[in-house]
């Protein structure tokens, strides 16, 4: 089970990925196009996305410890 400490760690690592995310599409979409930056994006997207589903079940086992 993790701490506060190491959920908020989390937090903040899925904040730097969004942001991270953000300068990505932003330099991407301002060039042209292509097959292989599509999928990095979308592996991306499914990084954050993974990272935030196992987060939010952390943060649900913290909150029910507490019960």
């Amino acid at each position: 089970m993790k701490n506060i400490d190491d959920l908020a760690a989390d937090a903040a690592y899925l904040g730097g990925a969004i942001r991270a995310l953000d300068t990505v599409l932003y330099h991407h979409l301002n060039t042209s196009m292509t097959v292989d930056k599509i999928n990095e994006i979308n592996g991306m997207v499914e990084m954050i996305k993974c990272f935030s589903e196992k987060h939010e079940i952390e943060i649900d086992a913290y909150s029910m410890e507490g019960e």
